[in-house]
């Protein structure tokens, strides 16, 4: 069973859901850039060029097609544009915010999910090895008793209650393995293993 801190680092690298998060406060980030750079001046370079002809009866053979073009500067310079800039910038700061919260809050989780994971990855671990080795107790005990009761030295009560034991232990056994199983494929599945 790996570490937490592994585990933790696995997860947030290969669940798609941490790195959609990640891209999300990014993208707040820029929106703050954006709505701030609606408040500098803005210089475009325009340029056209177009050929115009006119001609009578349809006769485009014979036309003249003059050309004509020109190029330009533009600059905007925002004056005050009735503090709507300001509000853009925050509003992308709320949002920012937000999806930042958001992200601390799911890193935050996911902490906690790996704990509960690992920490019943280590249980059912713990619970295979014990009843194992109840198992293993309940079966040498049917042995002796079997044996026991081969020899006529024990009753057929007995020889009941052992195998009782014994059949019990055998589900609890295999109730542990369902219970490890299940802890290994929530582990997988948290780290984006496939297997």
């Amino acid at each position: 069973i790996p570490d937490e801190a592994t585990v933790y680092q696995t997860a947030k690298s290969s669940n798609p859901e941490y790195q959609v998060l990640g891209v999300r406060e990014d993208i707040g980030s820029e929106s703050i850039r954006v709505a701030s750079g609606a408040r500098k001046p803005v210089v475009a370079a325009v340029g056209q060029y177009q050929v115009v002809s006119q001609t009578n009866n349809l006769e485009f053979n014979n036309a003249h097609y003059p050309g004509m073009s020109y190029v330009g500067l533009q600059v905007s310079v925002p004056l005050f544009t009735g503090l709507g800039n300001q509000a853009k910038v925050k509003q992308a700061q709320a949002a920012y915010q937000q999806s930042t919260l958001v992200r601390q809050y799911s890193e935050e989780n996911l902490r906690s999910v790996v704990h509960e994971v690992i920490a019943r990855n280590r249980e059912s671990a713990a619970r295979l090895e014990t009843t194992r080795t109840v198992l293993e107790t309940a079966q040498l005990s049917y042995n002796i008793i079997q044996y026991r009761y081969q020899s006529g030295i024990a009753s057929r009560l007995e020889l009941t209650d052992a195998e009782l034991a014994l059949s019990t232990s055998q589900v609890n056994y295999l109730e542990a393995i369902y219970d490890y199983l299940t802890a290994q494929i929530q582990l997988n599945k948290l780290m984006g293993v496939a297997g």
